[in-house]
């Protein structure tokens, strides 16, 4: 049995985790709009990146979603950087 202060803050931290994950893949439409005016990787790196955070965005409540396209963007830079040396 929890204490009865309990449920009201965890109903404000689930609050405050939907605002944080809407934010995050808002964040990440951002981050892949400026991945398209550069020249280091794919254009469709940053399509990936835009659509995945714009799809995601409304549904909130995917929350290790958003590492997999910053995943893939930092392998193909990885690889990228090895590629050129």
């Amino acid at each position: 049995m929890s204490p009865s202060w309990f449920e009201p803050w965890r109903e404000w931290a689930a609050f405050l985790f939907g605002i944080y994950s809407v934010l995050a893949y808002l964040g990440l439409a951002a981050y892949g709009g400026a991945l398209l005016k550069t020249v280091w990787l794919p254009r469709w790196a940053g399509w990936t990146c835009i659509v995945a955070g714009l799809i995601a965005a409304p549904l909130g409540g995917l929350p290790l979603f958003i590492y997999i396209p910053l995943w893939l963007v930092s392998i193909l830079l990885l690889r990228q950087r090895r590629l050129s040396q």
